[in-house]
């Protein structure tokens, strides 16, 4: 759990949101939530919009990509809870979250593991269509010719097979 001014400033955190992101309290209180965040979404319009939301009073949920001390990358479903004053306006942002760093890795291993799959699927699916097969003709004889093998070869069965599969020529 970690609580925020409406601007995004830390006020306080519990120390299970601080050992998943490897900081003390020291290290993040005063600071802005951004520090948390990709520098590649942090100033992005979806980002602003995010802050906008929460000002409005409008909870956010959801599945987020977060940043820990030394760059590592922690994920959680969190929910971010506007708390309103008597006026009904947010004076702090409360946010519950749970880390599922192990389940989001395994999750996103196992895509590229289908994919891979998918991927070599579709590679024998194109040499299969491209190698040469033999015309049914060749296959029927095949088949005949091995079913004929068996039979004595001094009856009359295999000659009239022999004729038969010569007329299919």
């Amino acid at each position: 759990m970690i609580e925020f001014k409406p601007d995004g400033t830390v006020i306080t955190a519990n120390e299970n949101f601080l050992k998943t992101l490897g900081y003390s309290l020291g290290e993040i209180q005063g600071k802005h939530h951004s520090m948390f965040v990709d520098a590649s979404d942090r100033d992005g319009a979806a980002y602003r919009e995010f802050w906008a939301n929460l000002n409005a009073g409008r909870y956010q949920e959801g599945e987020f990509k977060r940043i820990g001390k030394g760059g590592r990358e922690v994920w959680i479903q969190a929910s971010y809870n506007p708390i309103l004053d008597l006026n009904g306006k947010p004076f702090k942002v409360v946010k519950y979250a749970a880390d599922t760093t192990a389940q989001v890795i395994a999750r996103k291993r196992a895509e590229s593991v289908r994919g891979m799959m998918e991927t070599v699927a579709a590679g024998a699916e194109e040499l299969n269509a491209k190698s040469p097969r033999p015309s049914p003709g060749k296959r029927r004889r095949r088949r005949l010719s091995g079913l004929m093998r068996p039979i004595n070869r001094h009856s009359v069965l295999p000659q009239r097979a022999n004729r038969w599969e010569e007329s299919l020529n």
